[in-house]
Order: C-alpha cells, then sequence, then structure tokens
C-alpha cells in the first residue's frame, strides 16, 4: 500500500525556533494518514515560496539512489539492493530500475528492469532511453513496446581493474547531452583501471586520479575530459551549458567542492600519493600551474547536483545549482556568478533536515517540478528504507535543457593564433581548453620548444609544461633553464614536468641547480618530490604496474640525502634550512644530524632545533645542554635549543636549573613557568570567556614572546598549527592569520574555538570498543572500520567501533587558555595578530 504525507513545512530557520516549539515541532513534523509508523524527521524549507510533498517511501521503495524522468514524466528510480550488503540483509538480491507516475500525490510503482548489480546512477536521453551507471560499467535500457518494462539491454562500456573497487571510488555519474554521454569515475583507490566502450576504443590509467569521460550514446569513441578528482558522484550541466560536477574530498584536504568542467581540465588528485591529499604535486583548488580552481565549496559526502534553472521555482534560481548534502542532512543551492568562463558561488541552505534525511539524487520533471531520493538511514550499507520528494515551486515550467556545451570553450573552431592568444589569458578555464586542443598537434615537439625559447608570459610557458605529450617533449636544454628559473611556478612547473616524465636525464641539471641556490626556497618541497621520483626502483615499479596499488609504490630518497646536502656549504643556508623542514624521514639519520647542529651556520642549526621538537632522540640532550650555555651563539638559537630540551627530556626542571644567569634567555623564565619547576604565587584569573575577552582585547602583548609561546609544548599551537612552514598541518595554517582574521576574532577562536568551524576543518569522533571517545580528521569509512587522522600526525584504525560520526565542537580543545598565563595569552594574541 502506497501511504500519503501530509506534510507540515516550517520555514522558519531552526535557529529561529525557541527551544520549546522545536520539541513540539519534532514531535508531529509528518502526520500519517496509513497505518504506518510516524516519522519523526523535521524538514525546513527556507523559501516560503517552494511545497515539499513526500511522495514514496518504503515499503514501496528500498535505499533508493539513482533518479531520472523522461519527456513523459514517468520516474524512473534506482533502487540499490548490492551497496555493500551485510550477511543479515533481507532484502532483494539485485538492484533494479522501479518507474512509476505521479497521479494526485501517489505513485504506483512496477519493475522497469531487475538484475543489476552495483548500479550508482540514471539518465535519460532525448528518445526516452534510460543509461544506467554502475561501478564497472554502462548499460542502456529501451522500452521497444511502451509497456513500461525494459525489453532491451545494451552494455556500452565496461571497465576492468587490478582488484576490487570500492562503492564510492568507480564509475558513478553520468548526464547526456546532445549525443554525447558524460561519465565521473572515482580514483579506484589507486587500482590499474582499464574502460573499454563498445566500439573496443578504450582509456587506461594507474596512480591517477578520478576523471570525467565521454563517449557517444551507442559506446563509441571513448576519450578522457578532465581528470584530477576525488569521488565525484554526479554531474549536471547548468543553462549557461557549464559541466558542473560534485566532488567528494581526499582524507586531510577540503573542502568537498563543485567543480566547473572543461576539457582538457586538470582538477589536482592523483591517486599515486596516497588517500591524504597532501603532496607537493597535488593541488586542490587550484594552487599549482595548470591545476583548476573550484567554483563553490560544499559540505561532507556531496552526491547529486541539478541545474535549478530548469525548474518552476522561479527566476531567482536561474543561474543556480543545488547539491545534495548527505552527511549534513541538506541540501543547498548555489547561485553561480560568472566572470568569463569562470564561475563561483555560495552554498546557501535550501532545505534542511534532521538526522534520518539523507539527501541523494535529482531529477527535474517536464513541469518543473524537482524530485529528490533520500537514503535515510546514515549508513553506507543497504538498509531496503527509503524516502522519495517532491519539492515544487509557483511560477510557469522552468528553462528547457539548452543544447549548448561548453566543456570545450569554443576552441575547437579556433585556428592556432586564436589559442595561441588563449594562452596569454586570466581565464585558466579557457586556458585549459586552449591548452588540450594545442596538444593535439603533429608537430606538438618542435611547436613548444619554440615558444618555451620566445620568452613569453607565464600561462604559456605553464601551458606547454602541461600539454599532453611525451618524455621527450621537452629538450633536456630547455628544462635546465626553466628548472633555474626565478619564477617560482616556472620553475615548480619544470619540476613536475620531470617527475611526470621520470627524466632522470635531467637529475645533474637538478643537483647542479641545488648546489648553486638556483632552486627557490618555495620550491624545496617539489625538489625533493621529483629527485624521489626520479629514483630507478620507483620508474621501474610505475612503468611496470605491477604493484595492485600505484599509492603503495615507495618513494624514497638516496641513503642519507638530506644529511649529505646538509653538509654542502655551497647550498645557501636558508635552502638547506628548508630541506630540513621538509624532510619527513631524518629520524634515522638524528646521530648524523647531531655533529652538523654543532658546527653549522646558526639558519642551519636553528632549523635542525626545530625538527627536534617532533624526532625524540635521548642522546641529544647534552649536545642541546651544549647549544644553551654557548653564549658565542645568539639568544635566538639558543632559546630553540632550550624549545627542542623540552621536547626532549622528562625532567625539564632539572635540566633548567643547572643553567647558570649568564645562560639563561629570554625563554628560560617561561619554560620554568609553564614546567611548574617551582611554586609561584597564585595569579588572579578571569573566570568566565567574557571576563577573557574583555581583557585580551584591550591589553596590548609581545609578540616576540609570543612567538615562542606559540613554539612552547605547553601551548600546545604548534602541535596542530604551522606557521611559515613549522609546525603541525593537522589543523589550519595560521601563517597569515592576522590578516584574514581580526584580534576579536583571534580571541574567539581560542576562548570558543567550536562558534565557526569551517567544513575544511570538520572533526570526525570515534567511540571505540572500550567506550573511549577519540576525535581526529576522517581518512577512510570502510565496511565497519572507521580510520581517522590523529593530532600526532599518526593513522589509526578503528575496526569495530561503537559509533563514530561527525563531531559537533571543534578539533581544537576548549580551556586551552588554562594553560597559560593571563599575560601568556595576551603576548600569544599579540603574535597572532602580527602575522600578516
Amino acid at each position: 500500500m502506497t501511504s500519503y504525507y501530509e506534510i507540515r513545512i516550517f520555514r522558519t530557520p531552526l535557529s529561529q525556533i525557541p527551544i520549546y516549539l522545536s520539541l513540539l515541532l519534532i514531535s508531529f513534523s509528518f502526520v500519517c494518514c496509513s497505518d504506518q509508523e510516524t516519522t519523526t524527521d523535521l524538514l525546513t524549507v527556507m523559501d516560503p515560496d517552494l511545497d515539499l510533498h513526500l511522495v514514496a517511501s518504503s515499503p514501496d521503495i528500498g535505499t533508493p539512489i539513482g533518479l531520472t524522468i523522461d519527456s513523459k514524466g514517468l520516474i524512473y528510480l534506482l533502487e540499490t539492493h548490492t551497496h555493500t550488503p551485510l550477511s543479515d540483509y533481507s532484502g532483494p538480491a539485485f538492484d533494479r530500475i522501479m518507474v512509476g507516475e505521479e497521479d494526485q500525490g501517489k505513485i504506483t510503482w512496477s519493475i522497469y528492469a531487475d538484475s543489476i548489480l552495483d548500479g550508482m546512477n540514471l539518465e535519460v536521453d532525448h528518445q526516452d532511453r534510460i543509461y544506467l551507471a554502475c561501478k564497472d560499467k554502462i548499460l542502456r535500457f529501451t522500452d521497444t513496446d511502451q509497456d513500461r518494462v525494459s525489453d532491451q539491454r545494451e552494455l556500452l562500456m565496461h571497465m576492468e581493474a587490478s582488484g576490487d573497487i570500492y562503492d564510492h571510488a568507480g564509475i558513478m555519474g553520468i548526464r547526456h547531452r546532445n549525443g554525447t554521454l558524460y561519465i565521473s569515475r572515482g580514483n579506484v583507490g589507486s587500482l590499474r583501471w582499464e574502460m573499454k566502450a563498445k566500439d573496443g576504443s578504450n582509456i587506461r590509467g594507474y596512480g591517477d586520479g578520478g576523471n570525467v569521460v565521454k563517449m557517444s550514446i551507442d559506446g563509441e569513441t571513448i576519450s578522457e575530459v578532465a581528470t584530477g578528482f576525488w569521488n565525484p558522484f554526479d554531474l549536471a550541466f547548468n543553462a549557461s551549458g557549464h559541466l558542473l560536477l560534485a566532488d567528494n574530498d581526499p582524507d586531510s584536504r577540503g573542502p568537498n567542492r563543485l567543480v566547473n568542467i572543461v576539457q582538457g581540465g586538470d582538477y589536482g588528485y592523483k591517486s599515486l600519493y596516497g588517500g591524504s591529499g597532501i603532496h607537493p604535486f597535488l593541488a586542490w583548488n587550484g594552487e599549482l600551474p595548470g591545476t583548476l580552481p573550484i567554483a563553490s565549496p560544499l559540505g561532507e559526502a556531496p552526491c547529486g547536483v541539478v541545474d535549478l534553472a530548469r525548474t518552476n521555482f522561479g527566476t531567482a534560481y536561474h543561474q543556480s545549482m543545488a547539491a545534495a548534502i548527505w552527511e549534513e542532512n541538506s541540501i543547498v543551492s548555489i547561485d553561480l556568478v560568472p566572470e568569463e568562463s569562470v564561475l563561483n558561488g555560495t552554498p546557501k541552505i535550501l532545505i534542511k533536515g534532521g538526522k534520518d534525511f539523507h539527501p541523494v539524487s535529482f531529477a527535474v520533471a517536464p513541469n518543473g517540478d524537482m524530485y529528490f531520493t533520500d537514503w535515510m538511514v546514515r549508513q553506507y550499507p543497504v538498509h531496503d528504507q527509503g524516502r522519495l520528494w517532491k519539492l515544487s515551486g509557483k511560477q510557469a515550467k522552468g528553462n528547457p535543457d539548452p543544447v549548448i556545451d561548453l566543456t570545450t570553450r569554443n576552441t575547437e573552431t579556433q585556428d592556432d593564433h586564436q589559442l595561441l592568444q588563449n594562452l596569454e589569458s586570466n581565464d585558466p578555464f579557457l586556458r585549459a581548453a586552449s591548452r588540450y586542443e594545442l596538444g593535439q598537434r603533429s608537430d606538438l615537439q618542435d611547436w613548444t620548444n619554440k615558444w618555451i625559447q620566445s620568452g613569453t608570459n607565464r600561462h604559456i610557458i605553464e601551458a606547454m609544461l602541461t600539454l599532453i605529450g611525451s618524455k621527450d617533449l621537452i629538450e633536456s636544454v630547455i628544462l635546465k633553464e626553466l628548472v633555474q628559473d626565478d619564477n617560482p611556478m616556472i620553475q615548480n612547473t619544470a619540476m613536475r614536468y620531470i617527475a611526470s616524465y621520470g627524466r632522470r636525464d635531467m637529475l645533474p641539471a637538478l643537483e647542479t641547480s641545488l648546489g648553486n641556490g638556483m632552486i627557490l626556497e618555495a620550491n624545496v618541497p617539489a625538489y625533493l618530490a621529483t629527485i624521489r621520483h626520479l629514483q630507478e626502483d620507483f620508474i621501474d615499479e610505475v612503468e611496470k604496474q605491477e604493484n595492485r596499488l600505484a599509492k603503495n609504490i615507495r618513494r624514497s630518497l638516496p641513503e642519507n640525502y638530506i644529511v649529505s646536502k646538509l653538509s654542502d656549504r655551497r647550498i645557501p643556508p636558508e635552502v638547506r634550512a628548508t630541506l630540513v623542514r621538509n624532510a619527513d624521514d631524518l629520524k634515522e639519520d638524528a646521530s648524523q644530524l647531531q655533529s652538523i647542529l654543532e658546527s653549522d651556520d646558526e639558519i642551519v642549526q636553528s632549523a635542525i632545533l626545530e625538527k627536534f621538537t617532533q624526532i625524540r632522540e635521548s642522546s641529544i640532550i647534552q649536545v642541546l645542554k651544549g647549544i644553551v650555555s654557548d653564549k658565542s651563539l645568539s639568544e635566538d638559537t639558543r632559546s630553540k635549543a632550550i624549545l627542542a630540551l623540552s621536547f626532549q627530556s622528562d625532567d625539564l626542571c632539572s635540566e633548567l636549573s643547572a643553567l647558570d644567569s649568564e645562560q639563561q634567555t629570554m625563554i628560560y623564565a617561561m619554560e620554568m613557568h609553564r614546567a611548574r619547576c617551582a611554586p609561584e604565587e597564585e595569579e588572579r584569573r578571569p573566570t568566565s570567556d567574557e571576563e577573557w575577552s574583555n581583557i585580551l582585547t584591550n591589553s596590548t602583548g609581545d609578540e616576540s614572546r609570543g612567538e615562542w609561546i606559540f613554539r612552547s609544548k605547553f601551548s600546545q599551537c604548534q602541535s596542530c598549527h604551522q606557521v611559515n612552514g613549522w609546525g603541525s598541518t593537522f589543523g589550519p595554517d595560521l601563517s597569515h592569520i592576522g590578516a584574514s582574521k581580526s584580534k576579536e576574532q583571534i580571541i574567539n577562536s581560542i576562548l570558543d574555538p567550536s562558534e565557526l568551524m569551517s567544513p575544511e576543518w570538520q572533526g570526525w569522533y570515534v567511540i571505540d570498543t572500550a567506550n573511549q571517545y577519540h576525535a581526529g580528521r576522517q581518512i577512510d569509512i570502510g565496511f565497519k572500520n572507521v580510520e581517522l587522522l590523529m593530532p600526532d600526525g599518526s593513522f589509526k584504525n578503528f575496526v569495530t567501533p561503537r559509533e563514530y560520526g561527525m563531531a559537533d565542537i571543534s578539533l581544537m580543545p576548549d580551556g586551552l587558555e588554562n594553560n597559560l598565563s593571563v599575560q601568556e595569552i595576551t603576548d600569544l594574541v599579540a603574535y597572532l595578530v602580527s602575522l600578516k
């Protein structure tokens, strides 16, 4: 029996509803007109001109995921029953496509197609044929006799991989435009993969990111459109012909994103570098030359996207897309403002639900009503529950689907002169599309070297270096010049090219450039990554592709590489210091670092001392005490030695007490105080956040003292945050916090870190089998296990946690001000404000 619910929609934001009314509202948000149990979920529609209706629910539909509507208004709904089912799952054995037609708020369903495995998404073409994206194939269904049952099933494309593909890492989204299918694929967990179309055309990859591919609606001529995604769940064209895609974020780099797809676009991610998303050769928002920026940030676990210009919501939505935010129980609208071919927008809540609202996919009916599926239960394994909703406006039928397709930015019709002009544009999307077109030239190598030598602007050179080509595309003599260029973007891109194509012939030039001080300090991380790429073992493993997972290929520096460079006095001290900063494998070289520490330039000494706040090595304590006692060294260096000593010694009070008065630096008393080495007079401290805020706002601190407080073991700041390359990447980089935040905002973030939390730094919690609470950043969610990145930089896997989810509070703990004196907090605020 199909149930019909009378929905009482409350259009006032929840934050504005008095608490006593909120409790009442939750108790009767749905009035059920059948004998089923009453739902206790509250949906809030933010636009009073839109009406929401529940049109189907379980048991009539179960775990709905994909959705599309044909030209006659028939609704096709993909039920998934093979999406990581648990052993006791009692639902159907296969996925199936249901078809139904709404009549006065009710839908009678029938099975359109059955016996499907790993279904993800649906699409319909101009002939009302249904396309199904499964995680490893694309199928087309046709109902030739119009009885609402498919009688023809065609395999248009299939994907093979070197292992099992996780449900959210294979083929995911599908869209039709002008006889072409656009298909999104996840990163397949760095497996080797190959997509083969019906006509035999194919593309393959290993260690790349997820991508968007295209082929004809008959499964012919498959090719790549764009790459660099994590797990792109869905994609959709907007009214202007832009193709938008919802991409989930890597484990330690966000936010989730809505991106504008262009032919030849690189969006920054490669699975070769693992799941964290952090590597010198990775980008997420266009940070590297040749990569493209996001159109809008999205919340956690974005799924479907849809063009709201097609709806009957009115002209206010004609530049807007909607996105389903599964984890945050919401649907957002994004008003995308164009500037040339660049789109930018900010998400706003359109619909907000309770804990049982998990929207997935959208479809727009011919009359402009918008339907969307609701997974309901917050678990990935199937559960045979679900709902289908309809959101309606009061305006006339929305805009029909346009035929325009801007993925090429019309560059395919332009001549060489115009394409070259495009490369000098400030529009990165136009540059990417033009770069792709130029990359199809038969005389690419000669043409590329000619234009690089012509000394044109950095966009031209960026384009040349990131063109699709071979390892011999650019001559060695030209690459050497680019590696030594004083433009950091050109130098960075040259090293990425050398690394990507395994140009071992460039190793001498790289070494010479480092020794001559030509490698810029900002590009030292890229330099080290390039050296790792050029090791024979790494190149051999990448070429053979015998390792099942590309991310497991070891990328190592030659033995004692960092230490040998630190001993090379030809390399400028600033660069050697940066080598230390960016080396993550110095623990085994700790004893050799000691000898360098005792004899080197103070800039290098300072870098090594900073490193010893991260490496625990008991034998270094005497060396550190010697540096503290050496009055010929600067106070800055000796103070850093005291800081390092505080991280190394379990008895800091004894170590510090042995110093005579002439050996005591500015931070001596500060560290003695924080280590509680001697009884102190009790300080009168504020008793509320309001009092703290008033004192800190109206006090002037010492920013130089504040810097030492930031670095101190006892303040805990540097254990999560980084300033100018030093510290941890677990939390936001604070190098320019004083330019982006006011003094008041900085104070509030210390006193109440949970008041404003960016989605990029969303914390997760796990309650383990011993009922212990753990907080960190989400790395992976499996069938039953959860992996977190912990504050100390380690990865922790919880095999069978009792509970897990998004934390309601910030990962930055409350009460940090209680570890410091009033003056120390005042100094710390002064330091943070000074970071412009």
